[in-house]
């Protein structure tokens, strides 16, 4: 009997000791995946922020830097251009006519000086603002700038302070009768156009040449001073760079970490350069480090909590019931029953012991009656004894293996959602890429059409017949009215249509401003419904809104008479578009027919009703009534 209690203690010490030790096993595994997620999360997302905040940053600067770069450009090639009608003029007229290069100056207050040489260097004309310094030079053949343009090529010189302190550059061009036209011009516009440059709360931007000099700052006395960042780090980078187009991190000239975007200015070798502090460019990553850490901890925590309570109604629970029952049992209370109600193999392990409890007890109860059967029914438990062992150790080996697959099926969970991370960020790439083209087509489009429309201008200015002016001005607003759809595809989010409802707006704004001698006295009144159009409708539509509201301005009321010009663009409940240009002026000459005319205008508003294959009717009553009526085709469709 002391045999026996020995060896039932024995055995109930070590279901205590391995269950200690499973309970110790599961939350060590609990505490230990949680962390791995956490971490892996708190990774991933914080390096989600840092590289959405640089791309932020990056686009930003970069929008800055072109701003600045398109605007420094266009005033040299508006300098440029004047140099070019310079040249177009005879020598023998700028002899005659000096007032000509006055004019010049008269139209472009930038430039300080123009001057016309022949090929020997000697002086054709020359117009000055403040001072004479191109043609006061005692030997112009030799200066620089007349040698490299007389033999061909256009020169563009470092910023140069003239003896009053006035900043100036030197542009010149070779003429087409071998000799030059050069022109002085202020540097002080350039350094408006880096001052007004606006990014961040401490952005810095500036302007460096081909040797690295800052022509430009922020900080006019910069350039002033001939700084040169020759031979710094950032310098080779930028120059190794194609088209001098980079971004990076570096300590600038005045010791500040900062980040760094660069444009060049079209047609010359100057750089835009734009410095942010990185304090400033990485403040919201340093925020999520923070804000990220304590809210992953406080998670980690409360899931520890609530996968451990899981856990111990799950499993540890039931195997202290199971341990608490068996002592019982092993302790000889043979009439305890373990609840047996779970059906997972806890509860096959609990209704074995009820088994073998109540096995034992029908022993002990016939114990008593036959006492000549001892080592029989000690053997027999014996025998119950091994297979408690064996259901045990099966438990330990099930359990095991259950926590092998929990394992395994966390690391797959795991990879799958990086294959996952890795493809969503690919799609992203490839969507800003996308996004990033189109609106580069469309900006440049829309500067394409505007320099036509500027060189219209400029020609018209030489223009005295009214008719003859009228046509180039006609033409012109042609040309600005596409560029302006081209402008708002740049600035829509959607990239393929414009809110034509707001285009409206622009164009009628634009023409009144054009024709501000005629619409005297005439109220505008525009109704327009919301209308996204791609740009195979919304050109056609644009050019026609375009010539009605032109042709209304000039004819409608002459003599300066007042009145009204209402434009209405509707939806219709048939799905048509619906565009009506209405004043009530003089009305529209009734024998004259719209659709068969000599006018240009008419011709083409007609070829465009076409090309939407709508409908176009003139109602000559109070006025003149002008309704175009069209379908828009879907989004993803072309006309």
């Amino acid at each position: 009997m002391c045999f026996k209690a020995s060896l039932k203690d024995n055995w109930i010490s070590t279901l205590a000791s391995r269950q200690q030790s499973l309970r110790k096993s599961l939350f060590s595994l609990l505490g230990f995946s949680v962390l791995v997620i956490i971490l892996l999360t708190s990774v991933t997302v914080l390096l989600f922020v840092y590289q959405t905040e640089k791309k932020a940053w990056q686009g930003r600067q970069g929008e800055a830097a072109l701003r600045a770069a398109d605007t420094v450009s266009a005033f040299l090639h508006e300098i440029e251009d004047h140099l070019f009608l310079v040249d177009m003029l005879e020598p023998d007229y700028l002899e005659t006519q000096p007032q000509t290069l006055a004019r010049q100056l008269d139209r472009n207050q930038a430039a300080l000086e123009i001057v016309r040489l022949n090929k020997k260097g000697e002086v054709l004309a020359s117009e000055f603002r403040d001072i004479a310094l191109l043609t006061n030079l005692f030997t112009i053949s030799q200066a620089s700038w007349f040698s490299e343009a007389s033999q061909g090529r256009f020169y563009l010189s470092d910023v140069q302070i003239s003896s009053v302190d006035a900043p100036y550059l030197i542009m010149a061009i070779p003429a087409s009768d071998g000799g030059v036209v050069a022109a002085r011009v202020s540097m002080r516009v350039l350094w408006d156009v880096v001052a007004d440059i606006r990014f961040g709360e401490t952005g810095t931007a500036y302007v460096i040449n081909q040797e690295g000099r800052i022509v430009g700052h922020t900080d006019s006395q910069i350039p002033l001073a001939n700084v040169s960042l020759a031979g710094r780090p950032e310098m080779d980078a930028i120059w190794a760079a194609p088209d001098f187009e980079w971004y990076g991190k570096y300590e600038n000239f005045a010791g500040t970490p900062v980040v760094s975007t660069t444009r060049r200015i079209p047609g010359t070798n100057w750089v835009v350069v734009t410095e942010l502090p990185q304090a400033e460019a990485f403040a919201v990553s340093r925020t999520a480090w923070i804000a990220l850490g304590g809210g992953m901890l406080l998670i980690a925590t409360l899931v520890y909590l609530a996968a451990g309570r899981f856990l111990r109604y799950l499993i540890i629970q039931p195997m202290e019931a199971l341990r608490a029952g068996v002592m019982r049992i092993g302790q000889g209370d043979l009439s305890h029953q373990i609840d047996s109600g779970r059906q997972d193999e806890i509860g096959q392990v609990a209704r074995a012991f009820n088994e073998m409890a109540k096995s034992l007890r029908e022993r002990d109860e016939q114990l008593a009656l036959q006492t000549k059967s001892l080592l029989v029914e000690v053997d027999e438990r014996k025998l119950a004894q091994d297979a408690l062992q064996q259901a045990r150790d099966l438990l330990e080996i099930r359990v095991k293996n259950r926590t092998v697959d929990l394992a395994n099926s966390n690391e797959a969970l795991q990879i799958e959602v990086k294959e996952r991370e890795r493809a969503e960020k690919q799609i992203r790439n490839a969507l800003h890429e996308k996004v990033v083209l189109l609106k580069e087509i469309h900006h440049r489009v829309k500067n394409n059409l505007q320099v036509i429309a500027s060189m219209l201008n400029l020609q018209s200015g030489y223009i005295e017949d009214q008719q003859s002016l009228e046509i180039f001005q006609d033409s012109q607003n042609r040309v600005e009215a596409m560029a302006a759809i081209h402008e708002k595809l740049y600035q829509s989010e959607n990239l393929a249509r414009i809110d034509f409802a707001d285009y409206i707006r622009d164009l009628t704004a634009s023409l009144f401003s054009t024709y501000e001698n005629r619409g005297t006295g005439v109220e505008l009144s525009v109704e327009a419904d919301d209308a996204w159009l791609g740009v195979d409708t919304a050109v056609p539509c644009g050019l026609i809104l375009n010539e009605l509201v032109s042709n209304a301005l000039k004819h409608a009321f002459p003599d300066g008479h007042g009145g009204q010009l209402k434009i209405q663009f509707l939806n219709m409940p048939d799905g048509k578009l619906s565009l009506c240009v209405a004043d009530n002026g003089i009305g529209f000459p009734p024998q004259i027919d719209f659709r068969n005319t000599t006018s240009l205008g008419l011709q083409l508003v007609n070829t465009l009703v076409n090309q939407l294959d709508g409908t176009l009717d003139l109602k000559n009553e109070q006025g003149t009534t002008f309704q175009l009526a069209f379908f828009s085709p879907p989004e993803g469709t072309s006309q």
